[in-house]
């Protein structure tokens, strides 16, 4: 009798902890992914507009033009910015900790530059407090220093919509010259707005339409 309920016992535990096991898988495949503060899929663009302190306009698009996955799962992709002729173009890589800016060109002869070290520009999952860093040569061999981080979560508007945001601030340093950079980033979708200010003088960037990716 004994033996026979020392049997059921076993049984029944090993049944709960399967039953625990298959439960707890479960919940692990409902978990969503992270949020896509910076997507980038091919043909996916941005058009914004650009407005200075004393009320000049303008606007340009970003597209990107390329689009691959490295053997290591890595992104890469780059970057057209035109107004309405092509003008810059920045290429990214972006894993599941970060999205780094690792070369921009200034197209029309306007020179190339490799980032050594890449360019942090988020770090992943975006989370609350986060913050990041970097040192290197921009442009014309410019030394840059740029501190990065994440002060907080807003709902944003803007001429494309309504948004829930993460908030970024930058602060640089080039060439003896600093500056401010505060940028809005929602989920799925990427810079929705973006200020900046250096030497009292400061322009707002905002999102007004989007579209384009191609499907899978």
């Amino acid at each position: 009798m004994r033996r026979d309920q020392c049997v059921r016992g076993v049984a029944i535990a090993v049944a709960a902890l399967l039953l625990g096991l298959g439960a707890d898988a479960a919940e692990k495949s409902k978990r969503k992914p992270p949020a896509d503060y910076f997507p980038l899929r091919l043909e996916s663009w941005w058009q914004y507009r650009s407005t200075q302190a004393n009320g000049a306009a303008s606007e340009f698009r970003i597209t990107v033009i390329s689009e691959e996955r490295a053997p290591d799962g890595t992104l890469r992709a780059c970057l057209e910015l035109r107004n309405p002729n092509p003008l810059i173009v920045d290429c990214y890589a972006k894993s599941a900790t970060e999205v780094l800016r690792t070369t921009e060109e200034y197209l029309g002869g306007g020179g190339r530059v490799a980032f050594d070290p890449p360019r942090p520009l988020l770090r992943l999952p975006l989370r609350d407090a986060a913050q990041w860093s970097w040192s290197g040569n921009a442009r014309l061999h410019t030394r840059v220093d740029e501190r990065s981080r994440v002060v907080g979560r807003e709902k944003v508007e803007v001429p494309a919509g309504r948004f829930e945001t993460i908030r970024i601030l930058t602060e640089i340093e080039q060439g003896g010259a600093r500056a401010t950079k505060t940028s809005w980033y929602a989920a799925g979708v990427g810079l929705v707005r973006q200020t900046t200010e250096s030497s009292g003088i400061g322009s707002t960037t905002e999102l007004t339409e989007r579209g384009g990716a191609r499907r899978r």
